[in-house]
């Protein structure tokens, strides 16, 4: 069982971070989601090790020094080739050194194993970015879950609702929102239905009217949540 409290808010556009128990942000969706969303998790891990593999790199336009030393006893005895006074002497060495090595030119290896690792750490943000972002959709709504349903994940929330979109096993996805809604319809909700609500928000709906929204991006990630859980 959930339970589910009433009370009306009306908005022409809600922004709502996709990731669980994200903000509004993108920084904090992608910061509170890794946690818990195996897909954002996977990004973030392909992404840093991109990044690193990049910053690998950098030891090879770096100089090779090496330092090398060693001391040792040498004791000659040869008669036969020798003086009395040469002959039979423990002789003492040591010595110490360092040799450095630098590429100046290497037919561009270098550079283009930078270029080719910096556009995988591109690609690799690029799907972390995909894999959690910010939507923005039209809302009108009374009811809104406070308590979630056993086996529930909250994939999506803002600061208004925090429980704004649900997933449960690999075929259900809830949505607090209405991407059903378009520009049209959430104005006649407006013209009809403001006598029930505050002013303000009747104010802020109607400015919110110009600005765009992410109906068809979410209507793609339905349908690909739906398809890939029917597998």
């Amino acid at each position: 069982m959930f339970s589910a409290k009433s009370f009306l808010w009306a908005g022409a556009l809600w922004a709502v971070a996709t990731g669980p128990v994200a903000s509004e942000s993108l920084r904090e969706a992608v910061r509170n989601a890794l946690a818990t969303y195996p897909d954002l998790a996977s990004a973030r891990a392909e992404a840093t090790a991109s990044v690193y593999e990049m910053l690998e790199l950098e030891r090879d336009f770096l100089p090779t020094v090496r330092l090398y030393g060693d001391a040792g006893a040498e004791r000659v005895d040869d008669p036969s080739s020798l003086s009395v006074s040469d002959n039979d002497n423990t002789k003492f060495r040591r010595q110490l050194g360092v040799e450095a090595e630098f590429v100046l030119f290497d037919g561009y290896r270098r550079a283009n194993a930078v270029y080719a690792n910096a556009a995988r750490a591109d690609g690799s943000i690029l799907r972390l970015l995909d894999a959690s972002e910010t939507l923005a959709l039209n809302a009108w709504h009374q009811d809104q879950v406070v308590e979630l349903p056993v086996g529930a994940t909250v994939i999506a929330s803002n600061d208004f609702c925090q429980n704004a979109a649900l997933v449960i096993g690999k075929s259900i996805l809830t949505i607090q929102a209405h991407p059903e809604f378009d520009r049209t319809t959430t104005q006649g909700l407006i013209e009809h239905r403001s006598d029930a609500v505050p002013s303000a928000l009747v104010e802020a709906a109607t400015r919110s009217l110009s600005q765009p929204t992410d109906n068809e991006a979410l209507a793609d990630r339905m349908a690909a949540f739906l398809k890939k859980g029917a597998k």
